[in-house]
């Protein structure tokens, strides 16, 4: 009988034990193997002992028995028996001995589900999507750029596919009326130059441009990809207006058939100084004689257009009264072929104290060598005060500069006040 109902409870074990198969065989392990077994999981006896405890029926006896050893090779909870005290069973197999884990009731971690440890969920995710990368501003935003990267593992070549500008800034914003992009990776890795050809009056332009870059996957992880976003200017230097940078140790690239979609949102370009065009004036105003002085003192950094070295130019100075321009308009005189020009030259306004809260000058820099039909070619241009006339160029930081200025003037009459102001 004793035989009998061993042979049940090895084929219910079977049935149990997630596949992991455990019977009783005829034949006897070696010495040495019982030897090892039973100094791991107890003496022979607590097996057979589980099976006879207490008064309950074979059959009963058998399942507790059962119970208890598929509990202890599984790593489940142990189920106590029917009528007296259980005991550790033998394990069947040094295959599922458990190793050591830390204990929970000492402060330990949780014991995984499985011997063989749990899974790690971060190793399977599917990072799919775009990436989104912002820009730090203070105004109005200038516009985002759309483009996709994929490298090339087999040539070790960097492809960029520039798809579009999206919501471009206007000029009147400080942004664009003739965008283009010219696209380098920083360090250089060659001498090549890589633009899209010029979109004129389009805020939002479709591209669909093409580049590639020769470069190593070890090096092109110190490597940033720099977008600089240019409004073309026929008659003048082009002017970089913002940027999207592009840390590429920041992106896992995937494989060579697949690619990262990228949105970037346009940062303003921080010009270094020798690249800004700048005016310098001083404003007094005489109460008794309510008249206004603008003495036009110097420029630096001029830019003359692409196919000159040079320029000769003048300054034309406007005033301004509320929303309109006043038809007084004076002229400095012109000085040839530099760009660093000195005027020091003054020029008077007769302007009522009570309209100087909406007054304004506009202050523009023209090139008298330029061959443009009809006129002189703008080389830049500001407003100096607090009139809402617009120039169609200009940012935040100019404009409440030259209200600054305004207001200095207004606290100390009959004293002249000098400024540096942007061309743009």
């Amino acid at each position: 009988m004793d035989g009998r109902y061993s042979i049940s409870v090895g084929a219910l074990d079977v049935r149990n034990c997630s596949k992991q198969i455990i019977c009783f065989s005829n034949r006897s392990p070696s010495p040495a193997r019982t030897a090892s077994l039973d100094a791991r999981c107890g003496s022979p006896a607590s097996y057979s002992g589980s099976l006879h405890s207490g008064n309950a029926s074979p059959s009963q006896s058998s399942l507790s028995s059962l119970a208890t050893g598929v509990s202890s090779s599984c790593g489940c909870p142990s189920i106590s028996g029917i009528q007296g005290t259980p005991r550790a069973s033998r394990c069947l197999s040094p295959l599922l001995i458990p190793p050591p884990r830390a204990s929970i009731s000492d402060g330990g971690p949780a014991p995984p589900a499985s011997p063989l440890g749990s899974l790690q969920p971060d190793l399977y995710q599917r990072r799919d999507g775009p990436v989104f990368l912002s820009a730090r501003r203070t105004g109005k935003s200038l516009g985002r750029l759309h483009l996709r990267l994929k490298y090339d593992f087999d040539r070790s070549d960097l492809h960029v596919h520039l798809i579009e500008a999206h919501d471009l800034a206007g000029s009147d914003q400080g942004g664009f009326n003739d965008p283009y992009v010219k696209l380098t990776l920083s360090p250089e890795v060659d001498a090549r130059k890589r633009q899209t050809p010029i979109h004129r009056n389009d805020p939002n332009p479709f591209f669909d441009q093409h580049f590639k870059f020769p470069v190593s996957y070890e090096e092109l992880q110190d490597k940033t990809l720099v977008l600089q976003v240019f409004d073309y200017d026929r008659f003048s230097r082009n002017d970089i207006v913002g940027s999207v940078r592009v840390a590429m140790d920041s992106l896992e690239l995937p494989s060579t058939s697949s690619s990262i979609e990228v949105w970037g949102e346009i940062e303003r370009e921080k010009k270094p100084p020798e690249e800004i065009q700048e005016v310098l004036l001083s404003l007094s105003y005489l109460p008794s004689a309510e008249r206004l002085t603008v003495v036009i003192l110097k420029a630096r950094n001029l830019f003359p257009s692409q196919e000159k070295e040079t320029l000769d130019p003048f300054v034309k100075v406007s005033l301004l009264c509320g929303d309109k321009r006043v038809k007084k308009k004076k002229k400095t005189a012109v000085r040839k072929a530099t760009t660093s020009p000195v005027w020091n030259e003054a020029m008077s306004f007769n302007v009522p104290a009570s309209s100087l809260a909406t007054s304004a000058i506009e202050v523009c820099v023209l090139d008298s060598s330029s061959e443009l039909i009809g006129g002189n070619a703008i080389v830049g241009s500001c407003i100096v005060g607090p009139a809402t006339v617009s120039t169609g160029s200009g940012s935040e930081s100019s404009s409440n500069q030259s209200r600054e200025h305004w207001h200095h003037m207004t606290q100390s009459p009959r004293k002249a006040i000098a400024m540096w102001h942007t061309l743009h």
